[in-house]
């Protein structure tokens, strides 16, 4: 849930990349050679990268539809 409101660096986004790569590996019995940008156009995942970007959008969409009293506002 935090996703979309922390910031990442690169480091953080390739670890998060690896992690995704290799969880698809395993749900598609897939082999550790397979490439994952071929996995992940399989399963219609974006990469962690636009996956952050998508999140943070829809984020600041739903901060700015708030009324000014909500508590979102508030904090």
């Amino acid at each position: 849930y935090g996703l979309a409101i922390s910031s990442w660096n690169d480091s953080q986004l390739k670890k998060l990349e690896r992690i995704q790569g290799s969880c698809l590996r395993m749900l598609v019995g897939a082999y550790k050679s397979a490439s994952t940008s071929v996995l992940r156009h399989i399963s219609h995942l974006p990469p962690m990268a636009i996956r952050v970007e998508a999140l943070t959008a829809k984020y600041c969409l739903r901060y700015n539809s708030l009324p000014p009293d909500s508590l979102l506002h508030l904090l």
